[in-house]
């Protein structure tokens, strides 16, 4: 019997890392907007385009897209919080 695989996880990570790369790439962050914590801002970046790639999808990641967009939202929340704590 073949085990089942869990995409979720590898998806998530596949549209993060991809969305990281591009957030670094296609656009130049001002100097003092990543003075502070540039780790956080740089996730919340790759996490806002992972959210809004899945949402645009046509794809419903193994009927897994509500609950993904949520863990995203979720991540984006507490990173804004540890943020606007710090700045």
């Amino acid at each position: 019997m073949q085990k089942k695989r869990n995409w979720l996880p590898w998806t998530l990570a596949t549209v993060a890392v991809t969305g990281l790369a591009l957030s670094l790439t296609s656009r130049p962050a001002a100097a003092d907007e990543y003075e502070h914590n540039p780790h956080i801002h740089h996730a919340l970046d790759a996490l806002y385009a992972a959210h809004d790639e899945i949402d645009h999808s046509h794809h419903m990641f193994h009927n897994h897209k509500r609950e993904a967009l949520d863990a995203i939202d979720h991540a984006i929340d507490r990173l804004n919080e540890i943020k606007d704590d710090e700045d």
